[in-house]
């Protein structure tokens, strides 16, 4: 089994699991459970929705949660540069 893809899975996590995310969101929680897939699963890769991501920041800010929103984006490794862009600097899936 695949395991659920950052930053979506450390977001999620640190404001206390996908319960509480569906009650901040008011999203479905196989919805906020997609944002943990990848693209091949139906998912998000990892990427929690702007409007979602704001919602969250905020329920963190209001109840004392360190999140910030340098959180909501992928660390960019060289290998996943690597996988993305390849040789040349072109994005492979275009």
């Amino acid at each position: 089994m695949e395991k659920h893809l950052d930053p979506a899975r450390s977001v999620i996590a640190k404001l206390g699991g996908p319960e509480v995310v569906r009650g901040i969101t008011g999203k479905s929680l196989t919805r906020i459970y997609r944002w943990m897939y990848p693209a091949s699963r139906g998912g998000t890769e990892g990427v929690i929705p702007h409007l979602d991501a704001r919602k969250l920041l905020q329920f963190a800010q209001a109840n004392g949660i360190e999140l910030e929103p340098r959180d909501f984006f992928p660390v960019l490794t060289a290998k996943r540069f690597d996988e993305v862009w390849g040789e040349g600097g072109r994005r492979r899936d275009s």
